[in-house]
């Protein structure tokens, strides 16, 4: 049960995955690009809400900036991983339903700003499922 609240805003790219969405079981991008119209350096966190997922699946979010619209400059500026307890990171959670992961980030690493930013899911294990809801926010 989340105890903590997040403001959030409407604008383009910010909502990356809606609510009662559909399970995903591959790797990919999530959700539309977050464009800041220019590089710049914000602060943020990635709200993960669990809705169901298969234990035995592993999966990893990233948060990731670029500035060249084809991504080939793409670096990650936060992780978090859910799922099976073979997972082993500083940033594990081995999760449950109706359980929250947070990815605090900012769009800026080794001085180096991003205009773009994307949520990605990279999903490992056994019969990885995940249903999910995601969105981009600032601590309230």
């Amino acid at each position: 049960m989340a105890t903590k609240y997040y403001a959030f805003d409407a604008a383009p790219g910010l909502l990356k995955r809606d609510r009662n969405s559909a399970a995903l079981t591959a790797s990919g991008y999530v959700g539309p690009t977050w464009d800041q119209l220019a590089p710049a350096a914000t602060d943020g966190i990635m709200i993960v809400n669990v809705e169901a997922l298969a234990a035995t699946g592993e999966y990893t979010f990233r948060m990731v900036g670029y500035n060249d619209p084809g991504r080939s400059d793409a670096t990650v500026l936060g992780t978090l991983e859910m799922g099976a307890a073979s997972v082993s990171s500083v940033e594990t959670d081995t999760s449950a339903v109706g359980d929250r992961g947070e990815i605090r980030f900012r769009t800026e690493k080794d001085d180096m700003r991003y205009q773009y930013i994307d949520l990605h899911l990279e999903v490992g294990g056994t019969a990885p499922s995940m249903t999910f809801s995601a969105y981009i926010s600032r601590e309230v």
